[in-house]
């Protein structure tokens, strides 16, 4: 993007000769809708207060210096280049009215519809930022809005359920009608879905606060914290206003799309976990049945209400690219069966072509194990998970191909929550004991990044001394994306247990789906499918990528 030939070649409205190249790209679809997808929580929002009241003094400390400053300057003591230095409010004021502010992202208008381009065109008329944002002090006291509003939305996930139904106007339903939100008439519901439009309708009548200047939140935001010389996102500390900018973006995403693309878009409130960085939608709810089931056997961080503007459409953030540049390549070993992307990214390619694996002998060994020793069958789905044949089979067989297999072997479980269950049941059945006889046991940390990077440090260290290691896994994790930690002898053996299937109960999943069978003429059953199996060829491609010079089991 840094090109200089690149740059000239789109704002003159031609397309590049630069090619970008997508390497990894089985995974492109979700990427780009995350871009678009924007998740905050109360914790998040008590944050966003907090740095609220840090910017509203340093607003009224810097005015306090420059009306000493001024003061001084009118009776001839001081000198004004001390004062030079410092950004002044009222040039940042005067700046917003004369020049256009940088959304980060731009827009083009087009047949009277607004669509996304990726640099500006000299030629666009831009709009001024509103009058009522422009001053530092004013726009304070509008962020403060949004984020009492955005409170109050969240609050209604922790009421009681006497609560919900006398405060039904709160959550968008009356007693003589429905608005627009998609609400259950049950008081106990955990979750609500509504479209951005009717949210974005509710926020502007509940505040005052007009459509248009919300749509400049997120950049006047960012012009603020520059006028301050705060580093800008995303090099920001987390810890200070990265809460703060979370909160800005989704406004100005939902002001921003309502108009064109609210089929596209889709708001979710609910009870999650905090770590939105991780899959937790994908599987992390499912252990509410199997808590049941086995009297809680498993431990985890109390869930917290959360606000999530969902993308639904891949192609919004990826149809830019494709229209600035003349040759888009997307590849990736386990991007199969290539013809569902196009559907999904709605694109028309102009080659597809797949390439056979090819090795110089037959050191690769793939094989579907679908019963125990005990000639049980073994089984991931939820109404087997719990059986103690399933448990102990699946426990077996990784002892006994850990007995014959040197170095690393790694272990892919279709969620978090089934991995801890299973490693509950191993350590009271002495199988990991048995395990730690031929191998080390290391285990992909849910909740902590780092964490998890020094335990995959410790396993490939494990391996490179050859004591030899285990690592536990999850086939949608952050470990299966390290498509470098993992080959060589560092994953000898790779097992798969189960598929790793999309949860079906999560919101956000049921929205994506209902999308690609609406809009997409993608059947919702074929859809599950192709995502299952090109996370399982995630997990399995790690070792074909590496030049095998041993043998390795799949």
């Amino acid at each position: 993007n840094n090109n200089e030939d690149a740059a000239v070649s789109t704002n003159n409205n031609k397309q590049s000769d630069a090619v970008v190249v997508f390497d990894q790209a089985h995974n492109i679809d979700s990427i780009c809708m995350n871009i678009l997808s924007v998740t905050i929580h109360s914790t998040c929002l008590d944050q966003a207060t907090r740095s609220l009241g840090r910017l509203s003094s340093e607003i009224s400390r810097r005015k306090q210096m420059t009306n000493n400053t001024n003061g001084k300057n009118n009776n001839g003591n001081g000198s004004s280049s001390s004062s030079s230095s410092i950004p002044s409010l009222q040039d940042e004021y005067e700046s917003l009215v004369d020049t256009p502010i940088d959304h980060g992202v731009f827009f083009r208008k087009e047949n009277n519809k607004k669509e996304f381009s990726l640099y500006t065109n000299q030629s666009e008329d831009w709009e001024p930022v509103p009058g009522n944002i422009r001053r530092a002090e004013h726009f304070i006291g509008f962020l403060r809005k949004i984020i009492e509003y955005y409170k109050v939305q969240l609050r209604w996930l922790t009421t009681s359920p006497n609560a919900k139904v006398n405060n039904k106007n709160m959550i968008g339903s009356k007693k003589n009608g429905n608005t627009n939100a998609n609400t259950n008439e049950n008081s106990n519901e955990t979750h609500r879905k509504e479209s951005p439009l009717s949210f974005l309708h509710r926020l502007t009548n509940s505040t005052g606060l007009e459509a248009k200047a919300l749509r400049f939140t997120y950049a006047r935001l960012l012009s603020l914290l520059r006028t301050f010389q705060i580093t800008s996102y995303p090099l920001l500390d987390s810890k200070s206003f990265a809460s703060l900018l979370a909160v800005a973006d989704l406004t100005s995403l939902l002001a921003n799309h309502v108009t064109d693309h609210n089929s596209k878009f889709t708001i979710v409130t609910e009870l999650s976990h905090m770590d939105s960085s991780s899959p937790s939608y994908h599987d992390e709810q499912e252990n509410a049945d199997m808590n049941n089931q086995k009297g809680g056997m498993l431990v985890r961080k109390d869930k917290v209400p959360t606000l999530q503007f969902v993308c639904l459409d891949a192609s919004l953030a990826l149809s830019p690219i494709l229209e600035r540049f003349r040759t888009v390549v997307l590849t990736s070993t386990a991007m199969s069966p290539l013809e569902f992307y196009p559907k999904l990214l709605q694109f028309t390619p102009t080659l597809m072509h797949a390439f056979p694996l090819s090795f110089s002998q037959n050191c690769v060994y793939p094989t579907i194990i679908a019963r125990g020793s005990d000639q049980i069958a073994m089984s991931t789905k939820t109404s087997d998970r719990t059986s103690l044949s399933v448990v102990r089979n699946y426990g077996s067989l990784l002892v006994e191909l850990c007995s014959i297999i040197p170095d690393g072997v790694v272990v892919y479980f279709p969620s978090y929550s089934y991995m801890e269950s299973l490693l509950q049941e191993w350590d009271a059945m002495g199988i990991l004991r048995q395990l730690t006889k031929y191998k080390l046991v290391f285990l992909e940390e849910v909740y902590d990044l780092n964490q998890t990077t020094l335990t995959l440090d410790n396993y490939r260290l494990a391996c490179d001394t050859g004591r030899g290691g285990i690592f536990f896994a999850v086939a949608r994790g952050r470990v299966s994306e390290c498509s470098q930690m993992l080959d060589y002898h560092y994953g000898r053996a790779t097992i798969v247990f189960g598929l790793p299937i999309l949860y079906s109960q999560s919101q956000i999943v049921q929205a994506r789906v209902d999308y690609c069978q609406t809009y997409l003429e993608i059947p919702s059953a074929e859809y599950w499918n192709f995502d299952a199996m090109r996370q399982a060829s995630k997990c399995l491609a790690n070792t074909l990528r590496s030049p095998l010079t041993d043998y390795s089991i799949f």
